[in-house]
C-alpha cells in the first residue's frame, strides 16, 4: 500500500507582520506559522513532544546512551537530527536530579523529628567560632550580609540549620553545576592539545557525561532507602567507569593515554567541583 503524502498547507499571512506564508516559517520576520492559542490539553501534548521528543530521538537516545562515548562520536559526526539535543537532555536530567535531591531533603524534614525523639543526637554543625563571628566585624555590605545570616544561623537548632544550609545549594547548584560545564570541557580541551576536536566538540562530551552522573546521583538518592548497600555502591563508582569508557570510545585514543588523561581528570574536576559546592553553599548564605 503506498504511503500516503500529506498535503501542502494552503498560503496564511503571518500573524505578526501579514506577510504570505507557503512554508513552516514567515520569509520576513521568521515566525512560525500558526495560531498559538490552543486548548489545555493541546498545549500540554505539545510540550510533551517539545521536551521528550517522542518521535523516537528519546530512546534512540537513550539506547546510545547505554554505550560510552557514542553519543558524542555520534553527534559530533554530524548525525544530530536522530537524537535529542545535549543542551535539552543535560537541562532535564538536572531538573529531575535536582527536584529529586529537593523531594528527599522535605521528606528528610518530615520524618527525621518524629524518628529521631528526645534522646537521639541532632545533626550536629557549626559554620565557625562563636567569638570569632563576634569579633568579625566586616565594612562591606556584602560582609554585613555574611555575617548576618550565619549569626542566625548559629542561633538555630543544629539540626534546622543544616537542613536550611543544604537547602540553600540546593537551590543555586543547578547555575553552578552549569557553570562547572564549561570549565570540564577546558579541562578537555588541554588534555588534548593536538588532536582535531574543537572545544564545542569537548563541550558536547561534558554535556553526555554530566547526564549520566546525574542519572546515577537520581538513582541513589530515589533508591537509597529501598536497596541494598551494595547496589548503592555500584552507582556510586559507575560514574567514573563509565567516564573511562566513554573517553576510550569517543576520542579514539589508545586505553594508556587514556587511564592517563581519566586520572588527571579524577584528580582536577573534584577539586574544582568543591569550589562549585562551596560557592552554592556560600549563595545559600548569603541570597537566602
Amino acid at each position: 500500500m503506498p504511503d500516503t503524502v500529506k498535503s501542502p498547507r494552503a498560503p496564511e499571512r503571518c500573524l505578526d507582520c501579514n506577510t504570505v506564508i507557503e512554508q513552516e516559517y514567515c520569509p520576513a520576520c521568521g515566525q512560525h506559522r500558526g495560531d498559538y492559542r490552543r486548548s489545555l490539553w493541546q498545549l500540554v501534548g505539545a510540550l510533551i513532544s517539545d521536551v521528550f521528543e517522542v518521535d523516537g530521538r528519546l530512546w534512540r537516545t537513550s539506547r546510545a546512551m547505554l554505550r560510552p562515548g557514542r553519543l558524542t562520536r555520534e553527534f559530533n559526526a554530524g548525525r544530530r537530527r536522530r537524537y535529542m539535543s545535549p543542551v535539552r537532555l543535560y537541562l532535564f536530567i538536572s531538573l529531575v536530579m535536582f527536584a529529586t535531591a529537593s523531594i528527599g531533603l522535605r521528606v528528610y524534614t518530615v520524618l527525621e523529628p518524629a524518628a529521631s525523639g528526645p534522646t537521639t543526637p541532632a545533626i550536629s554543625v557549626s559554620f565557625t567560632d562563636d567569638s570569632a563571628l563576634d569579633q568579625w566585624q566586616p565594612d562591606h555590605p556584602l560582609g554585613q550580609a555574611i555575617k548576618k545570616r550565619m549569626t542566625e544561623l548559629e542561633r538555630m537548632p543544629k539540626n534546622e540549620a543544616a537542613i536550611e544550609l543544604v537547602r540553600g545549594t540546593l537551590e543555586h547548584a543547578p547555575l553552578v553545576m552549569f557553570c562547572m560545564l564549561p570549565v570540564y570541557a577546558l579541562m578537555l580541551k588541554l588534555l588534548f592539545l593536538g588532536t582535531r576536536w574543537l572545544y564545542v566538540d569537548h563541550l558536547v562530551f561534558a554535556l553526555h557525561v554530566h547526564t549520566v552522573w546525574f542519572l546515577c546521583v537520581t538513582f541513589i538518592i530515589a533508591l537509597g532507602p529501598f536497596v541494598p548497600i551494595p547496589v548503592l555502591v555500584v552507582l556510586a563508582v559507575l560514574p567514573g567507569i563509565y567516564t573511562v569508557f566513554a573517553l576510550q570510545h569517543a576520542y579514539s585514543d589508545h586505553w594508556v593515554f587514556t587511564a592517563l588523561r581519566a586520572a588527571f581528570l579524577a584528580m582536577g574536576y573534584p577539586a574544582i567541583l568543591s569550589f562549585g559546592i562551596t560557592l552554592a553553599m556560600a549563595l545559600g548564605i548569603i541570597l537566602d
